[in-house]
């Protein structure tokens, strides 16, 4: 089990009930018919993914969607304007969704994705998918086929090979309020587009983590995701807020998500103090670097000596490119490294900004370190 699979093959392998890798524009999901309850239980049991976190339902069609979501001019108006494409929207539902995708919310994330691959498969399956990332819960999502293999290999039939992920990032979500939308998780559809295209938007990320900064000062996470805490002067780590068991609101918003299979240490500052005082050297025997800022940096500035020798950097200054290469780069430097530095520069977008706080292990910005007291979720 787990090699490469044939669309008409993967689509009668959900048909009867198993759940198979598929490529989509934003990352590789894993799939299963969305209305079958066995099933379901199968893909949360392979991901290890909590019951309070919904899945969405992809579809191949706005008339799919609305044959399981109530019908509103507002969504009628972003799924013409963008599906297919990397944008979710939350709609009511009558029931007939199980609440294995809702987490017993009223309401359901829909998506058509621009994957002609994986369109194939739900015209084919003509039932809406359940496609959460094909990874274990909390870490990187794939990008590629050899992604999902490393983790779920043996777990699975197989994947459809579409290649690597055109986009890289997931899907935006959105819910609506009368002629609102509100913006839950951020992605590459983001405030600035949907406003430039005549909607009415707040970000809810934004707002709540607006708030948590006037309410405490430090912090660097939304009350919905957690918070980074400042720790005290021996830099030991401090506690993190956990998600609650409440229905998350969307998918993504667990304070611990993303994560690469090593330490991800976010530097959200310039590099002119580098990376001292507080940066746990001693703790790592190898370290690699990814650059996402226009500005080169050498490994001296940032790392002792004893580190840079086998220090692996990786630049990548323009954001098109560093928004479709990150999670491969999460990957890829993570598996020669006993830790990863991620510099937030200017090609970072705020969707990115999103996912590396969430895997960060640690998080340096205004001349100090933040750390996490524990990485469970």
């Amino acid at each position: 089990m787990g090699g490469y699979l044939e669309v008409e093959e993967a689509a009668k392998l959900i048909g009867e009930g198993q759940c198979v890798a598929l490529p989509t524009e934003t990352v590789y999901g894993l799939a299963c018919n969305a209305l079958n309850g066995p099933a379901l239980a199968h893909l949360f049991s392979i991901k290890g993914r909590p019951a309070n976190n919904p899945v969405i339902c992809h579809v191949s069609s706005p008339e799919m969607a609305f044959r399981y979501g109530k019908a509103n001019a507002l969504a009628q108006r972003l799924m013409d304007q963008y599906w297919p494409g990397p944008l979710t929207i939350l709609l009511e539902h009558e029931g007939r969704i199980p609440t294995a995708v809702t987490a017993g919310s009223d309401l359901c994330g829909f998506r058509m994705p621009d994957h002609e691959l994986a369109l194939k498969v739900i015209e084919l399956c003509d039932v809406p998918l359940a496609i959460p990332s094909a990874n274990k819960s909390g870490k990187t999502s794939p990008v590629t086929p050899a992604m999902v293999l490393s983790q779920l290999e043996g777990e699975i039939p197989g994947v459809v090979d579409g290649g690597q992920c055109s986009i890289g990032l997931e899907s935006t979500v959105v819910r609506l309020e009368e002629e609102e939308i509100i913006i839950l998780r951020p992605g590459i559809i983001d405030q600035k587009t949907l406003e430039a295209d005549g909607f009415r938007v707040r970000d809810a990320i934004r707002e709540a983590s607006a708030a948590a900064a006037g309410n405490s000062e430090g912090s660097v996470r939304s009350e919905q995701a957690g918070s980074l805490q400042k720790g005290g002067a021996d830099q030991t780590s401090v506690a993190i807020a956990t998600a609650q068991p409440a229905p998350l609101a969307a998918p993504g918003l667990l304070p611990i998500h993303y994560q690469p299979d090593v330490d991800l240490y976010l530097v959200e500052a310039s590099l002119t103090d580098a990376l001292n005082p507080g940066f746990p050297h001693a703790s790592y025997e190898t370290i690699s670097v990814l650059n996402l800022d226009s500005h080169p940096i050498t490994l001296s500035h940032l790392l002792p000596r004893r580190l840079c020798e086998n220090a692996v950097l990786r630049h990548r200054k323009e954001s098109a490119a560093a928004v479709r290469q990150l999670y491969l780069d999460l990957y890829e430097l993570s598996r020669n490294s006993d830790a990863l530095v991620v510099i937030a520069g200017d090609s970072v977008t705020e969707a990115m900004l999103d996912r590396l706080r969430r895997a960060a292990t640690g998080v340096y910005r205004d001349g100090k370190w933040q750390f996490r007291r524990s990485l469970e979720a």
